[in-house]
């Protein structure tokens, strides 16, 4: 999981003007690899920061069913 998460940072820093719907997947993946390595903390943050990302409405329903399943593995790993 830890080089997972290596390679999603270098992604995000790499690509920061990725596309919206694309930053938002990556952070939520994101939380959920950090849940899984036992950063809570740090794994609500980046939920915290996938949800503060614009989206139209449409890419909004593409995502919902990705914050859903986030918010199954924060609620599990608390």
């Amino acid at each position: 999981h830890a080089r997972a998460l290596a390679v999603l940072e270098r992604g995000m820093q790499r690509h920061p003007g990725a596309p919206a719907i694309e930053k938002v997947r990556v952070l939520l993946y994101r939380a959920e690899l950090l849940v899984r390595t036992g950063e809570l903390a740090a794994a609500v943050k980046a939920a915290a920061r996938a949800s503060q990302v614009d989206l139209t409405d449409a890419e909004a329903a593409s995502v919902a069913d990705d914050f859903a399943h986030a918010r199954e593995v924060l609620n599990a790993g608390a």
